[in-house]
């Protein structure tokens, strides 16, 4: 939009400049460019010098030259619509009010949608049209469907974007195009156009939509990157983290919490608890790989290894044995094969190996292939757990007497499984041979045809 004089734009002609009141305290300081005057008219305002020689965008164009072969586009009525003249319009259709309603022109990023017929400007001939005929009647090889295209995205030509950006809703007119705004690496489908070919194209607007943000461009993206991470260091200076052992200190201040509402029958608290002592203990896997030492690193393992044990006896209490095998599973490996954590994990694939064998008594249907699994896992884990505690334990001789009185339920239902599958092949595949092989036993004979029947 930087490129062109908008049509609603009036000339003001030069005053001399305002005094210069203070002005209240920045929130940062101004830079030379934030408020600059035009070396020509003294137009004053952030952004207004568009030239090295400190014009505005009116003055340059002013200074500016027509370029070759506009005259006769200019004897037909055509106006500049850019700085540098190499865009001309020329009304087709009423010209539009400018000063009724500002808001009837696209902004950038609005969705347009036009019929246009372009030519190029030198030989009069048409090269891309989305229009079936011509004013005149002529067939000119378009399909009538319009072009959509987002305002000013670099989704058509410059000159193109320019053009459309000042028209309305409904407005109809010529545009001649210089090569510099035209296509300066023609497209393959265009064989007629040639790099630098000036245009002209004949555009009616039939609609546009509000304004779509604008993806940002890749120098924004990083100016942006760059901004976050200065916003960070200072943040970061400004607000030190806490020392590794103060977050170790507060995790161990949260779990002791977590231990209380356990011994209360609070299970829900308690795993609130031991979530909120596991928040502070977060380190970024970055800081953690190179900031981290071993020394510290094992600490740190150390408190989440007792942690994910506690959740893990919290998730037992509630029913969630999914999720306290998962925290079984961290514990074991952040503080390697405990008592307590293999006791813990068996017990998890042990509730896990009751729901599947409770749903033989319910007549359901249930996996034997994971049941049969789950029982090998548990009695490994429980196994594991009294080699590391070096004697039997209450819970683990429990716990085993439930695995054996399981295993006699899984042995049963896999006999009735087969002896079941056996009969159902006995009836579905042999009992058609059986019926056929007892009836030539028994002598019986299918009665044959008589063939003398059909003889005169």
């Amino acid at each position: 939009m930087a490129d062109f004089i908008a049509p609603q734009t009036r000339y003001v002609p030069a005053e001399p400049a305002p005094p210069m009141y203070p002005a209240p305290a920045p929130s940062r300081p101004f830079s030379n460019s934030d408020y600059t005057r035009c070396s020509n008219c003294s137009a004053f305002g952030k952004g207004v010098i568009r030239s090295s020689a400190g014009l505005c965008a009116r003055c340059q164009s002013l200074s500016t030259p027509y370029p070759p072969g506009s005259e006769k586009y200019l004897g037909e009525g055509y106006v500049s619509i850019s700085w540098d003249h190499k865009v001309l319009k020329r009304h087709l259709s009423t010209p539009p009010d400018f000063e009724d309603d500002p808001d009837r022109f696209p902004r950038e990023g609005s969705p347009c949608k036009i019929q246009y017929v372009a030519r190029i400007a030198a030989t009069g001939q048409i090269f891309d049209t989305t229009r079936s005929a011509a004013a005149d009647g002529t067939l000119i090889g378009g399909t009538d469907d319009p072009l959509s295209f987002p305002l000013m995205r670099e989704k058509v030509i410059r000159g193109l974007d320019l053009a459309v950006s000042t028209m309305g809703a409904g407005d109809v007119a010529a545009f001649y195009i210089h090569g510099d705004y035209a296509f300066l690496s023609p497209p393959d489908e265009l064989p007629r156009v040639r790099k630098g070919d000036a245009l002209i194209y004949e555009v009616e607007l039939l609609e546009f939509g509000d304004a779509m943000p604008r993806f940002p461009t890749k120098e924004e993206l990083d100016r942006t990157k760059k901004e976050r991470e200065e916003e960070a260091r200072r943040e970061l200076k400004e607000n030190p983290p806490l020392p590794y052992q103060s977050r170790r200190d507060l995790a161990n201040s949260e779990k002791a919490k977590g231990n209380a509402a356990f011994k209360s029958g609070d299970y829900a608290a308690a795993k609130e608890f031991y979530d909120k002592a596991f928040v502070n203990i977060f380190i970024h896997r970055d800081e953690w790989a190179h900031l981290v030492d071993d020394a510290e690193k094992r600490k740190f393992n150390d408190v989440k290894a007792s942690l994910h044990l506690n959740r893990c006896a919290a998730r037992v209490k509630m029913g969630k044995f999914s999720d306290a095998e998962w925290d079984a599973d961290r514990a074991v490996e952040y503080g390697g094969k405990t008592a307590r954590g293999m006791y813990f994990r068996g017990v998890c694939k042990l509730e896990k190996l009751r729901g599947e064998v409770e749903k033989e008594g319910r007549g359901e249907y249930w996996d034997l292939e994971r049941a049969r699994a789950l029982h090998g896992a548990a009695v490994d884990d429980l196994k594991e757990s009294e080699e590391c505690l070096g004697s039997l334990d209450a819970g683990v001789k429990r716990s085993r007497s439930e695995l054996a009185k399981m295993l006699r339920v899984i042995e049963k239902a896999e006999k009735g499984y087969k002896k079941n599958q056996r009969a159902l092949y006995k009836e579905r595949m042999m009992g058609g041979l059986n019926e056929k092989y007892e009836k030539m036993r028994m002598g019986e004979k299918e009665p044959e045809e008589d063939d003398d029947e059909d003889l005169p």
